[in-house]
This record gives structure tokens, sequence and C-alpha cells, in this order.
């Protein structure tokens, strides 16, 4: 669904985030648990809608992602229920333990209801390659650059701060994850005016007269 760079920096962002919460071994067991039924979710849906070559890759340490080629012509609509099938169904079961707890007290089913609902809100995110960042680049940015350019920078500048406000690293990589963003997407504009110069350029070359 996305190239590798953003998978990776999609990872890194993920290791500060855990990196910044401090879980027990239950909870990390969770959180595992929380990864693989998140990616299900996209894996079971794409199967649904059409996606070809699907594929499942669990990094230690980095997380899970799912790779897959959409069908030609999908519906936007379809791609974000694609997005969102990871971070909704472990949303919606962390509510569910945090519920069950109050009936079951010996189990200490709300820290992994927390941690599951934490791990998904953290997906929803609108930043980058986030499953929240990528649903509002097809709603909002598909075809403004350079608003999308204008909200990384605008949220990189918040995380900035935020991390002066609370002292917390993790708010100091979701900044630099979306200035980077900013500068991807500088790029391309960049980019795509120098080959929409090009085209003019041959375009005009091709109306004119040859001088003999």
């Amino acid at each position: 669904m996305d190239t590798w760079k953003d998978k990776l920096t999609t990872s890194l962002t993920f290791i500060a985030f855990v990196a910044s919460v401090r879980l027990s071994y239950s909870n990390s067991v969770t959180l595992i648990a929380g990864i693989v039924l998140h990616e299900l979710g996209h894996y079971a849906l794409m199967g649904k809608f059409g996606y070809s070559s699907r594929q499942v890759y669990f990094v230690p340490f980095l997380g899970a992602c799912v790779v897959a080629k959409p069908p030609e012509g999908i519906d936007d609509s379809k791609k974000i229920l694609v997005y969102l099938a990871g971070p909704i169904p472990g949303i919606f079961l962390g509510i569910s333990l945090m519920i069950a707890d109050l009936f079951f007290i010996k189990v200490h089913l709300r820290e992994a209801g927390e941690v599951l609902i934490g791990l998904n809100l953290f997906n929803l995110l609108p930043i980058g390659s986030l499953d929240g960042g990528c649903t509002m680049k097809i709603l909002l940015f598909a075809r403004r650059s350079r608003l999308a350019v204008a909200f990384s920078l605008g949220v990189g500048m918040a995380m900035t701060a935020f991390a002066s406000i609370e002292s917390q690293g993790f708010f100091n990589i979701l900044a630099l994850f979306s200035f980077w963003k900013a500068l991807s997407g500088l790029a391309q504009m960049w980019e795509d005016k120098q080959e929409k110069i090009a085209i003019q350029a041959h375009c005009q070359l091709q109306n004119e007269p040859s001088v003999l």
C-alpha cells in the first residue's frame, strides 16, 4: 500500500512509541497480539476487495505491515475501509476488555484494553504513513499537495511544542517524522513542476515551424 521507505519510517515511529511507554511482560504480550490482530484486519479486507500479492511481514522490534497491490480502479472509499480495518477492531476489542474488567475484577483486563486502545489510536494519528495519515491523504490531500505539506509542517510544529511542554522524546520523533514528510512533499512538488516544464518545452519545440 505504501513504499518500503514509508513502512520503515512508520516502524521507527512505532519503536519510539513503544519505547516511551513502559510495559509489563503481560502487556507486552498483549501489544504483540494487538499488532497481529491489527494487521490481520488489513489483510482480511484487502482479500475481500480484490487486492493481490498480499503479504504480512513481521519484523522483530519493528512491528509488522501488510503489503499488497490494489486492483485497478478501486474506489477511494474501499481504500479508506482497508486502512481503518486495522485500528477499529482493536479499539472495539480494547473497549470490550475494559467493560469486562468491571465484572471480572480479578482478571485485570483493564490494562490489556488500554494497550489495545493506545496502539490503535496511535495508528489513527493523521501523520505520515500511519493509517490515519493515509486516510487523511485520500480525503483531503489527494490533489492538494501544498495543503499536505502545510499540514505536515503544522503537525511537526505542534509535536515540537508538545515535546517542550511534556518533556517527552516521543513527540520529538513525531515532529521529525512530520517534517520529513513535509520535505518529501516539497521534493515531489519540485519534481512534478520540473517534469511539467519539460513537457511544455517539448510541446513548444514540436509546434514551432522548422527554419531552412
